[in-house]
């Protein structure tokens, strides 16, 4: 099985970069504790590649890191530390995300199949 990867460097602009479409998101993962959510999935997979980790341990820790973030961010907005409006924001954002995602999908599903 060949897989194609997409290359990309930190060097690479967004093409998006000039009209934020998710700016709570974007806050939201500029706090420490997303920083540090990102940081571990990140160790944790490149521990995987090397070598130092199985696959199987590796994707257990993942989930754990980013289910623990998800349900602190859950439990935030349920404390009330976000207002209306940031939920109903961090809502449509999140939305607008996963169609975006999902229409990335097809897009590849489709090529694909065109190759095939």
């Amino acid at each position: 099985m060949t897989m194609t990867l997409i290359e990309s460097s930190p060097s690479q602009q967004c093409n998006h970069k000039g009209s934020n479409a998710t700016p709570f998101l974007d806050a939201q993962l500029h706090q420490p504790a997303a920083r540090e959510a990102v940081s571990s999935v990140h160790t944790t997979m490149q521990y995987a590649v090397d070598g130092e980790h199985c696959t199987r341990c590796t994707a257990n820790e993942a989930a754990r890191t980013l289910t623990k973030y998800v349900f602190d961010m859950r439990d935030a907005k349920q404390r009330g530390n976000f207002s209306r409006e940031e939920k109903r924001a961090m809502k449509a954002e999140v939305k607008a995300l996963l169609r975006e995602v999902k229409g990335v999908i097809r897009e590849e599903k489709m090529s694909r199949k065109g190759r095939v």
